[in-house]
Parts: structure tokens; C-alpha cells; sequence
């Protein structure tokens, strides 16, 4: 299904990126070493915006496709990043301009519904989309501040790896090997978590995260086959990764296992049905060439 050129393009380059950025991003690298709010920011954007050009081609300005408006967006979040890296600013400075760069990013990507539905349709949809999108980037951002290390990135690696089948049910492998992308900058990201402590994707790599990959599936609903369901439930399993910190258990392994399993209890509602379309069409096209 997915060909030398794309597996090179759509998953080891983006990694490869995400663990040059990291590893820059903690100089001088030392394991107690606070991670700079642009790297994640950078690995997870760089990293899809390189999958993007080179399985799609590079996008036009304005876009021909409204998912090109993603890799426009994602380098507005590498700014947001590194204006979170400067000291004696707001407080309020970063969240407020995290929440309208996705307010944007979701009017960005609804804009072309005014095609087919009436404006009070589209403005309400493009609102709902918004709001999904900040509550998402509010969740995991805190979450991602709150725990340290490589729990949350190792989680949102088999989140957006979850992902891949999902978008390519929905009669996109085009979008499925962008998720791809960001999953393998989320596990270039977790393998440099084991070495350094203090690594975090909050006040920047969240966000980034948010517009890529959230922005694909808000797409592959809008444009594509996934269905409303499908989509909420892509949406909000990551959110159920705050299970584990409810537990009363100071044990990380635990807290762990506990936001796996009901992460991927919520992602499996769409993830199984994927899996079995897939199947049967991979069987189908071998029972074509047998003829």
C-alpha cells in the first residue's frame, strides 16, 4: 500500500527531523535540561510540512487544497513556540495567541463547506471545529506540562499511529501517510524523552500537534468518508489520557497503563472497523491479481 518513496518521505524523514530538532532544542544537552517550547513545536511541523511536499507536492499560496493551509498554519505555531521561549513576556500572551491560531486554523479549513451548505451552517460548523480544537489543545498542553518525560509522547505515538488506518478507510492514503508523518516526529520526539527528563510538548509542540494532525482528520470528515463519529471519537480519546492521573496510585507505570487502555478503548470504537475495511479491500486486490 505504501511505497518505498513514501515510507522514506512520509515517516523516517520526519523522525529523523523531530530528533535533530530535539536534540538542539536541549543545548547544552544535559538530561535535567528544560526543553525549549519551539522544538516540539518545530519536530512535529518540520516534520509533516517535509511529508507534505514531498507526497503532495509543495502547496501554493493561497492553497488549491484546503489541507495545505495545515503547513502554513504548523509554521505559525513554530512562532508561537519560540515566542514562548522568550522570557518577561504575558502570561497570557502564549495561550491567547495559541486560541486564535486554531480558531483560524478551523475557519481556514471550513471555508470551502460555504459551497455546499448555507452560511449559518458553516459559521456553526466552523465554530464546533474551533472549540473541539482549543478544548483539545487546552487538555493535552496541560496534561503534557503536568507529566514530564516520555509517557505522553510514547501515548501520542500510538495515538496518531492509530490514526493511520482510520484516514485511509476513509478513502484518503494521502491523508493517512500525513498522520503517519506526525507520528513518527512523536516517536522521534519519545525516543529523546528517555534521555531527557524534563522534555515536554506543552506551549508549542501541542499546539502544532493540533493543527497537523487534528486538522487532517477535521478534513478527512469535512472532505472525505470519515463520519461525524468516527471523528469525535479521534478527537476525543487523547483527552481520556488524563485517566491516569486520577488513579490513586503514585505508581508511573500504572497511571500509564491506565491512560493507554482507555485512550485506546475509545480509539478502538473506529480503529477496529478500519482495520477489517482494510483487510477486506488488501483481499480483494490480491483476489484481482490472482485472475
Amino acid at each position: 500500500m505504501f511505497t518505498t518513496h513514501d515510507i522514506l518521505w512520509g515517516s523516517v524523514a520526519p523522525a529523523i527531523i523531530a530528533l535533530v530538532v530535539m536534540f538542539l532544542a536541549h543545548l547544552p544537552p544535559r538530561r535535567d535540561r528544560s526543553t525549549q517550547p519551539w522544538g516540539p513545536a518545530l519536530a512535529i511541523a518540520g516534520g509533516f510540512a517535509v511529508a507534505f511536499v514531498a507526497l503532495a507536492g509543495r502547496p501554493t499560496f493561497p492553497p488549491n487544497a484546503v489541507e495545505g493551509w495545515l503547513v502554513y498554519m504548523g509554521v505559525v505555531a513554530v512562532l508561537v513556540g519560540a515566542l514562548a521561549t522568550l522570557k518577561n513576556k504575558p502570561r497570557w500572551l502564549v495561550p491567547l495567541l495559541s486560541v486564535a491560531v486554531l480558531a483560524a486554523t478551523a475557519w481556514l479549513l471550513a471555508r470551502p463547506l460555504a459551497l455546499r451548505f448555507t452560511r449559518a451552517e458553516t459559521w456553526t460548523m466552523t465554530g464546533v471545529l474551533a472549540a473541539m480544537m482549543i478544548v483539545w489543545w487546552l487538555a493535552i498542553d496541560r496534561l503534557s506540562a503536568r507529566v514530564r518525560g516520555p509517557a505522553i509522547p510514547v501515548l501520542l505515538t500510538i495515538y496518531a499511529g492509530a490514526t493511520i488506518p482510520i484516514l485511509v478507510n476513509a478513502h484518503s492514503q494521502t491523508f493517512g501517510q500525513f498522520a503517519a508523518a506526525s507520528a513518527a516526529a512523536l516517536a522521534g520526539i519519545a525516543i529523546m524523552s528517555f534521555w531527557f527528563r524534563d522534555l515536554s510538548l506543552a506551549r508549542g509542540g501541542v499546539l502544532a500537534l493540533t493543527i497537523v494532525l487534528l486538522g487532517v482528520v477535521a478534513c478527512a470528515h469535512f472532505y472525505l468518508n470519515l463520519s461525524l463519529r468516527d471523528a469525535v471519537l479521534v478527537f476525543v480519546a487523547p483527552i481520556g489520557l488524563w485517566a491516569g492521573e486520577i488513579v490513586p496510585t503514585r505508581s508511573k507505570a500504572v497511571r500509564f497503563a491506565v491512560a493507554a487502555v482507555v485512550m485506546l478503548g475509545i480509539l478502538a470504537i473506529p480503529l477496529v472497523p478500519a482495520l477489517s475495511g482494510l483487510k477486506q479491500m488488501m483481499q480483494e486486490q490480491t483476489d484481482s491479481y490472482s485472475y
